[in-house]
């Protein structure tokens, strides 16, 4: 190609990817529901469920596989790097064709993968954190102080193999002994509800 229609490329590149790439960061980047929840960001061997999020990032399967070329956040934020700094090269006359397109190309795939891969890390954050929460919900915790009335307690409970101790209250505000084995029913921020077993049992007889 001439060195006029490649910088053509790097202009309309720019405009186009560079654009998305402003309101996606107005929007912040937490907020990407326009690009990761369109349906062209499932990874390949994963199907994502009725939630928008993919099955692989909430279990760790043999599925978990993943490369940069199947979100759109990758080819977003690499074609504007590529337009951006081929723009800069070719007007500043840094380098000549086919080098300039050589370096803006590799450096926009570096910076397509950081960016898909960033996001890809906070999404499997957040569903971490919100599957840790249901995972609490059934376990048995050990009474480390028992809750009177309306104060709280501390319970310890392993979730998923970790040790986690958290405030404690009764919705029926039972008595508890320290060490006794108890059932969390539900979590309410960083408060987990705590059942007798029996309490349970009864109830489902």
């Amino acid at each position: 190609m001439t060195a006029v229609s490649m910088l053509t490329i790097y202009l309309v590149c720019a405009i186009v990817a560079g654009g998305v790439v402003l309101a996606s960061a107005l929007g912040g980047l937490a907020d990407h529901s326009a690009l990761e929840h369109s349906g062209l960001d499932h990874h390949a061997g994963d199907h994502g469920d009725s939630s928008g999020h993919d099955s692989h990032l909430s279990h760790g399967t043999a599925n978990d596989f993943w490369l940069p070329f199947f979100s759109m956040r990758f080819w977003t934020f690499g074609l504007a790097s590529f337009g951006m700094l081929g723009l800069l090269l070719t007007l500043f006359r840094a380098s000549a064709e086919p080098l300039t397109a050589i370096v803006a190309g590799s450096i926009g795939v570096v910076i397509g993968t950081i960016a898909a891969l960033s996001v890809r890390i906070i999404g499997k954050s957040q569903i971490d954190s919100t599957a840790n929460e249901v995972d609490m919900v059934g376990s048995l915790a050990k009474v480390l102080v028992a809750p009177r009335g309306d104060e709280p307690g501390k319970v310890r409970l392993t979730v998923k193999g970790d040790i986690i101790d958290m405030l404690a209250k009764s919705p029926v505000h039972g008595e508890f002994a320290v060490g006794e084995e108890v059932v969390v029913v539900g979590v309410e921020g960083s408060t987990a509800q705590i059942s007798r077993t029996e309490d349970l049992l009864d109830e489902l007889k």
